[in-house]
């Protein structure tokens, strides 16, 4: 940042961004090597039939890396190229505060993903499924109460940092949350499929949802506008990801149908729905544009929607057995 201030050059910040990662890379390579003599111990090479099994999961899983970037990248483009600028920046502002919070929970992935690797080698279905289920069930919970939350307070957030002339519709607000519920309400399906080494199912997957992003997008924008950007994204995850993640994952990893997960989703999704718009109403009762009542707001909303999680989740073991381990971590 600070020699993008000094130089005004985003060439200069990038260099400097993989000057630094290269260093940081040397860096731990040194400690590794001293911390783990292992490392230095030389190995007979790979068969041919190891590496070539090697290197079809690499290139499934540069496929999917790919396409999931070119994804993830449509939006902007679609936003900039067919209708202005001036909304990719406004829309930056909404895009910021949503990918803090998924940085945050894609830290909590990788913080399982090693357990869940482990225990895909046991190749124990009934327990794999087991653990998947109370690890939905906490991103299910985790990503209903941010929904609720993001809905209810974007805009007013907003408003009270930049003005309103920086605001989007509601009703965009709504779509921008809705990717980003279905794009972390599949992390717990993500975690199995590296995990489990599913990745040749899915060369094609990304590519094809990139593909029917980018045509529904631009169809849908020119008659919608921003909105319809986001129904592009939106629609474009409902035919691909949606269910073919699910399918494979219950399919190689638990043996199971896909109508299993299907029903579980169909109750976050109630559940979510009615926490959302509970949430909303309490939200515009109490709101009065001051900086203070926001507060109030924002802590009623978040109480709310805590408390609608737990009516539809407390019979629920998984999320009984989330619970306990959380208020005994807390002792």
């Amino acid at each position: 940042m600070i020699a993008l201030i000094t130089t005004h050059s985003y060439i200069s910040y990038m260099l400097i961004q993989i000057i630094c990662t290269i260093f940081s890379n040397y860096i731990l390579r040194i400690k590794a090597k001293r911390r783990f003599e292992l490392i230095n111990t030389k190995v007979k090479p790979l068969s041919k039939s190891e590496i070539k099994g090697i290197m079809s999961n690499a290139m499934s899983m540069l496929s999917i890396k790919i396409g999931q970037t070119v994804i993830t990248s449509t939006d902007n483009l679609v936003i900039s190229a067919l209708l202005s600028t001036v909304l990719v920046g406004i829309y930056g502002n909404y895009s910021m505060i949503i990918s803090v919070l998924l940085s945050t929970t894609f830290v909590l992935e990788n913080s399982v993903m090693a357990s869940i690797g482990n225990l895909c080698t046991d190749n124990n279905d009934v327990q794999k499924y087991s653990v998947f289920k109370k690890i939905r069930c906490g991103y299910s919970c985790l990503y209903g109460v941010m929904c609720s939350c993001l809905v209810a307070l974007l805009n007013p957030f907003i408003e009270l940092w930049l003005g309103r002339k920086y605001l989007l519709s509601f009703y965009i607000v709504i779509l921008v949350v809705l990717n980003f519920y279905l794009l972390g309400i599949r992390q717990p399906l993500e975690a199995y499929i590296y995990a489990d080494g599913l990745f040749r199912h899915f060369r094609v997957k990304p590519w094809a949802e990139a593909i029917i992003n980018l045509t529904v997008s631009i169809v849908l924008a020119q008659n919608l506008g921003i909105a319809g950007v986001f129904m592009g994204t939106a629609i474009s995850h409902f035919l691909t990801t949606f269910w073919f993640d699910a399918y494979i994952v219950y399919k190689y990893s638990f043996g199971k149908k896909l109508v299993e997960y299907m029903k579980l989703y169909l109750v976050n999704i109630t559940w979510t729905v009615i926490s959302v718009a509970v949430s909303c109403v309490l939200f515009n009762y109490i709101y009065d544009r001051t900086i203070l009542s926001f507060i109030l707001s924002a802590m009623a909303v978040f109480i709310a929607s805590v408390g609608i999680c737990y009516i539809f989740n407390c019979r629920n073991d998984e999320f009984n057995e989330l619970r306990k381990r959380l208020l005994k971590g807390k002792n």
